[in-house]
């Protein structure tokens, strides 16, 4: 067995040297393949191969590749005796017909080194193993967490060495594989082997070499700092690393947020609701220094809070009516908010979730084990949950652009191939998945580990491996997606997609939040209180017109669509009109439905995901329908108009015109009118004795409804 460690060197100078490697199959002709996409999944990579000719995906599989070039068709392949007449070297040349083009050119350097390999004998080296992954520029490491800086249109040789252990460093760059997942940001040459930055920001390089793949990250900062606003010292460990990184982009942040704005900011996002017309006005007057620390242990401690909260966390599991268990729905959701308000540690939650058995109409966790229908879902969903990745993608073939392995997907499916699935969650000594690859029982395996026993319950096992402080799977996918609710995305983006070649905007903050996440043993109101209390989340946001940088690099406040169930809750609580939904008494709140699929027409109307739990972002989008609805439907003009609403009740008292205006703006945008606002109503028509006060009233009201202000959190 050779163990083997890859080493990305990226240098200023320098040249490939030639090699005088042994030529192996391994280490020679598949990355030469792999570079010439041979073994895509648009080419001879996809499942069914092209032409009767089937590789395994990037090479996942060396021996099942070598098998099929040197001894399928009889050898027809490759031809020992007069290399040059191998179909490996003629049909990528063009020499015969090849569906897929010229991939490898006759005589050019890949093409010549594949005709050594068959003259040489077609040797295949013994299986290697990667060791560990090392980068480094201008013979200084670097590690995953650190990133290149390019200035813009300056460009850098990149060396690619692979180090085998007891043998000579060897140069790679020609054959390794280098693409680039964004070819606006950065642009390589293949014959200079030199990468350049074609404009500001944090770009990547992707760098595939055998079975592995990296990342590089390259900045390149702008010209100079657009922002001219005074800077703010960071006072936390996150407030350090997003400083630290709009320092080298060469920008500076927006400064804080003022009062009303933030009161309003962090009670959407810890109790899905707005600050009412009191609570404005009195936080206003606080004098207080350390008003904002009270007001956000305030509302952690609400059972606002916890009603939120539970909602949030139900959608996100995907959970839903099913009619195995009519009764179970009830107690889940009875149950999470037990959980949820006693803030107990979320790696005990998810370990009840994922391990539970019984009745799931008295035992609430083991509802969740029927959510999927059968193995490989629940495998799936699992995945994206709590591992924050997508191991569906493993079902067919290796995953391209990740780790995970067919038998990864089957043996985490296969763990849950036991459970019998009705109203009673219980293991069953019987129950399998069928390995594709093999055509046999998948065996229960952990995902990139080892295989495990089935003889009893093995979710235990898995539950344990998910929280192993080794390889924080769980912790990592936690804290992202924590930080996507405050921050509007996540600093890994899909959330559910965390892999070496979709690297975090920030990945020393990530490790940061992870770390932090584990020490405070998962207590989910520490560490928001962390994530609300810092700099960063405080930042004055900016019209959309006037975001000139990614929002990936935090340079504004956070600005965030909301879901329609807070959308319709804020409708309802500004226009003072309560809702009624089907089962439930007038006045509950469109957050406090345990079913997503409650009957709603103004949910539907306002984008609610039709398939729970599948939706990427389940926030109130603009679409026509949801336009044309907006402008014509009940939604918000019945309850504007309606007689026993707020509008009418001020149309109806004593309070003059101007009097109307600040409370429509108190109860909508949480704060009093702008003199310029004042003076563009009154330009409308506020003060005019002819004035038609009820419509005026009712379209200021629509407009502020639909506002922007109104139906973001900013």
């Amino acid at each position: 067995m050779i163990l083997y460690r890859i080493l990305f060197v990226v240098v200023l100078l320098g040249s490939a040297a030639k090699s005088s490697e042994p030529l192996y199959f391994d280490t020679t002709v598949l990355p030469i393949l792999t570079k010439a996409g041979c073994n895509s999944g648009a080419c001879h990579g996809a499942t069914a191969g092209r032409g009767g000719f089937r590789l395994s995906l990037w090479g996942s599989d060396p021996l099942a590749d070598y098998s099929a070039i040197v001894h399928e068709w009889e050898g027809r392949r490759v031809d020992r005796s007069i290399p040059t007449n191998s179909l490996l070297l003629k049909k990528p040349s063009g020499l015969l017909d090849h569906e897929g083009g010229i991939k490898l050119p006759e005589d050019s350097v890949h093409w010549r080194r594949i005709e050594s390999w068959i003259q040489s004998g077609v040797k295949r080296s013994e299986k290697v193993v990667l060791e560990r992954l090392e980068m480094t520029i201008q013979e200084a490491e670097i590690s995953p967490e650190k990133s290149l800086r390019i200035p813009l249109n300056e460009n850098r040789k990149l060396r690619v060495h692979a180090c085998f252990v007891g043998e000579k460093d060897r140069d790679v760059t020609e054959i390794a594989t280098i693409s680039i997942p964004d070819p606006s940001a950065l642009r390589y040459d293949e014959s200079s082997q030199k990468i350049e930055s074609l404009r500001p920001g944090i770009h990547s390089l992707v760098i595939r070499f055998l079975d592995q793949v990296t990342c590089v990250q390259i900045i390149t900062p702008f010209a100079e700092s657009i922002a001219t606003n005074a800077e703010v010292a960071a006072t936390s460990s996150i407030d350090f690393e997003i400083d630290k990184r709009l320092g080298e982009l060469n920008l500076t942040p927006y400064p804080e947020a003022d009062d009303v704005t933030l009161l309003r900011r962090a009670s959407l996002d810890l109790t899905g609701r707005m600050p009412t017309e009191s609570e404005v006005l009195s936080y206003s007057e606080d004098a207080e220094e350390n008003k904002y620390e009270r007001l956000i242990d305030r509302l952690l401690a609400s059972p606002q809070f916890t009603q939120y909260w539970t909602y949030r966390w139900s959608r996100i599991l995907g959970i839903r009516a099913i009619a195995a268990s009519p009764e179970g729905l009830k107690a889940f959701y009875q149950w999470l908010q037990i959980q949820i308000d006693n803030d107990v540690p979320w790696d005990e939650v998810t370990s009840k979730l994922l391990t539970a058995s019984g009745d799931s109409h008295e035992v609430g966790p083991a509802f969740f084990m029927l959510v999927s229908p059968d193995a490989r879902g629940q495998a799936e969903q699992i995945s994206k949950i709590f591992m924050g990745i997508q191991i569906a993608c493993a079902n067919c073939h290796d995953h391209p652009l990740d780790r995970w392995k067919q038998q990864d997907y089957h043996g985490l499916a296969a763990i849950f191939a036991r459970l019998q699935r009705d109203r009673f969650v219980r293991w069953d000594d019987r129950g399998f998945v069928t390995n594709p690859q093999t055509g046999l029982p998948a065996l229960a395996r952990i995902p990139g580990d080892a295989e495990i026993s089935t003889s009893s319950d093995a979710r235990e096992q898995l539950s344990r491996w998910l929280f192993d402080t080794a390889h924080p799977y769980a912790a990592r996918a936690f804290a992202n997606r924590l930080w996507a609710h405050f921050f509007g995305r996540g600093l890994i983006e899909p959330l559910d997609d965390i892999r070496t070649t979709n690297p975090a905007s920030h990945p020393a903050l990530l490790d940061r939040l992870t770390e932090e996440l584990t020490r405070k043993r998962y207590s989910l109101k520490h560490f928001m209180r962390d994530l609300v209390m810092s700099n960063t989340y405080k930042r004055r946001s900016a019209p959309v017109q006037d975001r000139k940088f990614p929002d990936s690099f935090y340079v504004y406040g956070p600005r965030k669509a909301l879901s329609p169930e807070v959308t319709l809750d804020l409708i309802s609580d500004a226009t003072g009109t309560p809702t009624l939904f089907p089962d439930t008494s007038l006045g509950a709140r469109a957050i406090s439905l345990a079913d997503p699929k409650t009957p709603s027409s103004s949910l539907d109307s306002l984008g609610r995901c039709s398939i729970p739990g599948s939706c990427a972002s389940e926030t109130s989008r603009p679409s026509l329908a949801m336009m044309l609805h907006w402008i014509n439907g009940d939604t918000l003009n019945e309850r504007i108009a309606d007689k026993n609403g707020k509008l009418a009740h001020m149309l109806a008292s004593s309070q003059n015109n101007q009097r109307i205006l600040q409370e429509l703006y108190l109860v909508t945008l949480n704060r009093l009118p702008t003199r310029n606002e004042e003076s563009f109503w009154v330009e409308q028509g506020l003060d005019e004795s002819t004035l038609d006060r009820k419509a005026f009233f009712e379209d200021l009201f629509w407009s502020l409804l639909s506002s922007n202000d109104f139906l973001e959190n900013h």
